[in-house]
């Protein structure tokens, strides 16, 4: 009995380490580096993706107080910090595809 477990467990240990492999494979991040030609030069796309979502987070900030609901907010910095986060990631995935 305890040979048969430690059979089917080397062979669920070895199926999740080709499955772990795999999907390191299949990643993006190992397809090309992380940059994009601007300029003549390679520029980290990240950066490019910060400034979007920083200018797009500020733009946001305006329309709310602008609506009174930056008023309301609470915990604006947590608040703001999310919401660059999020159109950084958004910006990244739209422009980039990353």
């Amino acid at each position: 009995m305890l040979r048969a477990g430690a059979a089917r467990k080397e062979r669920l240990l070895k199926r999740i380490f080709l499955a772990i492999l795999l999907l390191m494979a299949a990643t993006p991040a190992l397809a090309a580096a992380p940059a994009v030609g601007m300029f003549g030069s390679f520029f980290p796309y990240w950066l490019i993706s910060l400034f979007i979502g920083v200018v797009a987070t500020i733009f946001i900030r305006v329309i709310f107080v602008v609506t009174k609901l930056d008023d309301i907010i609470p915990w604006r910095v947590l608040v703001y910090l999310s919401l660059t986060l999020a159109m950084t990631l958004l910006s990244s995935h739209l422009f980039f595809g990353r």
